[in-house]
């Protein structure tokens, strides 16, 4: 009954745009599919049975469940921390936690590298990728802490119920989708990460790919590799979906009444958030301006650095573009249907996410050489490959938000004469677009930190700075990446800086008590439609 209820407000250009947008990211698991049984069944039992598969599989399991269990930790205690605790500038803790995004995990993995020279292995690894992928948690966790209605948990703590039986069954379920979502991206981003586990020689199942492709061992035993990120990504996927499936709430208003919290707890939660920054920001950052300002080997060339800027930046951007519009038919359409037809959308789009970049560039290669010969190797491909691999990061914060809007507002504003259509676009999208621009400046920033898929597909002559630090670094030529890290990470600020004010322009004013809940953008919408339909 609940799954027809939600269906009344779905339009059918929402299935139609969802299942096309998933059709094509899943032409490159097709390819894979095809590539790997390309020497027979045998041979890919053969690749798949080795001990040597078994080894990865394990070292990338071990490293998922680690980086995923530590960063919803971090994640959900820093949200938590921000938006309930009595401490003062809020809204510059919510920038500093988002500010980790700005730092790609290679460049992170470098700068610890160059201040710890042995600092090889699986946990400077797991810590390297838990401090990077923290903020995907962090962020969205943020916005559905503010969005929460308190008022049962009140009357639940006037009754005599503990502060934690009233998180795990009051609070816990309304942010639960949003936390799933976050750390849904962190086992995908661990899962196809190259730069990181390479430099700090950790071998997971995506260097295993890359090594049996330089080394000459032919792409379908590459393929045969990659088929167990997929399944695996598949599996994570359906797990997740579950997960949130069982705990479908959302909030009914914003109502928080926030009492005082002790002093020891305040400045306990201002070490633990002051920790964390350090570590994740100001460490690595410290590192390469050290490297920077101590180089006398490598003279910079400012007006490359400058190129490879530009060529990021309008990258990010257009891709970022691209997978928000492209993926919010779909965010939608899994926030209110849940059957068995959505659930195969979704996990067809997210499993593209975990397709190693260098396996997902030669699919393009080989599907545009086949298929498309005219945008080989174009900007247009790269653009295709970027959308394919980040667009789970847009529909997975858009997703959330759209949950959080009760679908008995959408059905009453559909008896008073509009349109779905209409009312998706002129209450569902301003009441998402907090978390439909959080994910638009996720994508944008993974984008500009993008390595083997824009190294091998990118056009003859285009730079970009993760390709320019790798090649820089892959000589040894620590002194000439350093500069560029820094710019990297320097540009990356921007787009974590505006996502930080989108997530801080959902919290009230200083988290402070209020006697009334605010008028929503839906409350307003119903009150102007039901005056129009009196007229």
């Amino acid at each position: 009954m609940q799954t027809r209820h939600q269906q009344s407000v779905v339009s059918t250009t929402h299935y139609l745009i969802a299942t096309i947008v998933a059709g094509i990211t899943v032409l490159p698991i097709s390819y894979l599919l095809w590539r790997a049984f390309s020497d027979g069944l045998e041979a890919v039992f053969n690749t798949l049975w080795r001990p040597r598969t078994l080894e990865l599989f394990i070292n990338t399991g071990w490293l998922i469940f680690t980086v995923a269990a530590a960063a919803t930790i971090l994640g959900v205690a820093t949200a938590w921390i921000i938006t309930n605790l009595t401490i003062s500038g809020k809204r510059l803790w919510v920038t500093l936690a988002a500010l980790p995004l700005a730092v790609p995990s290679f460049v992170a993995s470098y700068a610890w590298l160059s201040s710890f020279p042995t600092a090889f292995g699986f946990w400077p690894l797991a810590l390297v990728l838990t401090l990077c992928g923290t903020p995907f948690v962090t962020v969205p966790t943020i916005a559905a802490f503010a969005k929460a209605d308190y008022a049962p948990a009140e009357v639940a703590l006037t009754l005599g119920q503990s502060r934690l039986r009233i998180f795990r069954t009051l609070i816990l379920p309304q942010i639960l989708p949003a936390t799933s979502a976050g750390a849904l991206i962190v086992v995908l981003y661990v899962l196809s990460d190259f730069g990181a586990p390479s430099m700090m020689r950790y071998e997971t199942l995506t260097v295993g790919v890359y090594s049996q492709l330089i080394g000459g061992a032919g792409h379908a035993r590459a393929a045969s590799l990659a088929l167990i990120l997929t399944l695996t990504a598949g599996l994570i996927v359906y797990a997740e979906q579950k997960l949130r499936a069982f705990n479908n709430q959302t909030a009914t208003s914003s109502y928080r009444y926030q009492q005082k919290t002790p002093v020891w707890a305040n400045a306990l939660g201002i070490v633990f958030l002051t920790t964390v920054f350090l570590t994740s920001v100001v460490a690595p950052l410290a590192a390469l301006l050290h490297t920077f300002f101590n180089n006398q080997r490598y003279e910079t060339d400012w007006g490359r650095i400058g190129e490879a800027a530009l060529s990021t930046l309008l990258l990010g951007v257009i891709a970022a573009t691209i997978a928000t519009v492209a993926g919010l038919s779909l965010a939608y359409l899994t926030a209110r249907v849940k059957t068995r037809y959505s659930a195969i959308l979704e996990t067809a789009t997210f499993v593209g996410n975990s397709l190693p970049g260098v396996v997902l560039a030669l699919a393009m290669v080989t599907l545009t050489l086949r298929l498309m010969p005219s945008i080989y190797q174009t900007t247009l491909s790269l653009l295709i490959a970027y959308v394919i691999l980040f667009i789970p990061k847009s529909v997975g914060s858009a997703r959330a938000s759209f949950a959080q809007l009760p679908v008995q507002v959408e059905e009453t504003a559909q008896t008073l004469g509009d349109a779905k259509l209409a009312v998706w676009f002129k209450l569902c999208l301003p009441n998402a677009w907090p978390g439909i621009a959080a994910g638009w400046l996720l994508v944008m920033t993974s984008v500009m930190k993008e390595l083997p898929a824009t190294l091998m597909l990118r056009p003859t002559g285009t730079v970009t700075l993760a390709t320019e630090l790798w090649n820089a670094s892959s000589i040894n030529a620590y002194g000439a990446a350093a500069p560029i890290g820094v710019v990297l990470v320097a540009l990356g600020i921007v787009p974590t800086l505006l996502l930080a004010a989108s997530v801080k322009k959902a919290l009230p004013t200083e988290l402070t008590s209020r006697s009334e809940p605010p008028v929503r953008t839906n409350e307003k919408y119903l009150v102007k439609r039901s005056g129009n339909a009196r007229n």
